[in-house]
């Protein structure tokens, strides 16, 4: 059996809310930091749900969902907004309904 030092994680979920008041200089420092697919500060891949803080249907954060979908380190499937997405890792399913 590996030891938890061994085992690298494959990604990081952002449940929610990933502005506060879902503003344009709040959205860059979040995918700055984070990145998308481990280019960012933190060197994982990163997926997203948007929270209530963060906006409307084309807000900045739903749009900038929307567009990150595209670039995600895994294959994903949306829906027909796609906002709301699934994948697959070592045969395990993850989906993504978002949290508002």
């Amino acid at each position: 059996m590996n030891s938890l030092r061994e085992i690298q994680p494959q990604f990081v979920w952002m449940l929610g809310d990933v502005t506060d008041n879902c503003k344009q200089k709040e959205w860059e420092e979040y995918t700055s930091l984070y990145g998308v697919s481990g280019e960012g500060e933190l060197n994982y891949p990163v997926m997203e749900c948007f929270g209530n803080h963060d906006g409307n249907i084309d807000g900045i954060v739903r749009n900038g969902i929307k567009e990150r979908n595209k670039h995600r380190a895994f294959k994903i499937y949306t829906d027909t907004l796609d906002l709301h997405y699934s994948w697959d890792i070592k045969g395990v399913h993850f989906i993504n309904l978002n949290l508002y």
